[in-house]
């Protein structure tokens, strides 16, 4: 499960990003230095509880160095393969350098550009990705109990897996425009919380809701208090919200 999760997480979170228009695929090769600096030591920090032995081995050492070369390699095919039209600019002696540099960063810009925006060519990427990570899945065996054995990914897997799913985290999720909306959510769904608890917030309740409270216990009752906060959209807490405490011009006689 935890594997599973690893997976969809790198790669969801880097597809919906691109998609919301966030980052580019390129944009994440321009990050501040932090950003690849926070990665390395959350992966650094994960890797050594994890696989002792392999880091000692391998004697690898990670650093916002090997973070960048890993996202080099997660996107080298598709955003710097080396085509025939790229390779006749390169070998064009009437164009300086210059020229042959700036028609091969807007290829790539334009690949970028592409892989955001065409959702088809953004989940064969994602999907190709993946497929290739499963494929890194491995069988750590029990010296005496078979039934004892454990999966992980293999350590390069493992380094690929992690270097996407954090370098979202720390780019976009830990960005404070991200950072804003979380923490006014989170303000939002307590004070949603805080109006229905009260001895006679039952009454702000929808029919099917207040049925189940009126006479249970208090531990049911703070626990449909909860499943009704919980099945809210984002858009129904802000409206929910605004009608209880005046924040918008919405009617307070709309209808649940």
């Amino acid at each position: 499960m935890d594997i599973a999760d690893d997976i969809a997480y790198s790669t969801y979170d880097a597809e919906d990003i691109f998609k919301a228009g966030f980052l580019t695929p390129m944009g994440l090769f321009a990050l501040d230095d932090e950003v690849y600096d926070a990665v390395a030591r959350t992966i650094k920090a994960r890797a050594l509880a994890q696989y002792p032995e392999e880091m000692e081995q391998l004697r690898l050492e990670i650093d916002a160095d090997i973070v960048r070369q890993i996202l080099f390699s997660a996107f080298q095919e598709i955003l710097f393969g080396i085509g025939d039209d790229i390779t006749g600019l390169i070998r064009d002696r009437k164009l300086t350098w210059p020229q042959k540099k700036m028609f091969v960063a807007a290829e790539v810009q334009a690949l970028s550009r592409k892989l955001a925006n065409d959702g088809y060519h953004r989940i064969q990427f994602t999907s190709k990705m993946v497929q290739n990570w499963l494929n890194g899945i491995e069988v750590v065996e029990h010296p005496n109990y078979p039934q004892l054995n454990t999966v992980r990914l293999e350590i390069g897997t493992f380094l690929h897996v992690e270097v996407l799913k954090n370098i979202t985290f720390h780019a976009i999720i830990r960005s404070p425009s991200l950072q804003v909306v979380e923490y006014r959510g989170k303000d939002i769904v307590k004070s949603i919380f805080s109006a229905l608890k009260n001895e006679d917030g039952d009454r702000l309740l929808p029919d099917d809701f207040r049925a189940v409270c009126k006479g249970a216990s208090e531990t049911l009752r703070m626990r449909s208090i909860c499943d009704f906060i919980a099945g809210m959209t984002d858009r129904y807490a802000f409206e929910f919200y605004g009608r209880l405490y005046g924040t918008t011009h919405l009617t307070v006689h709309k209808p649940f």
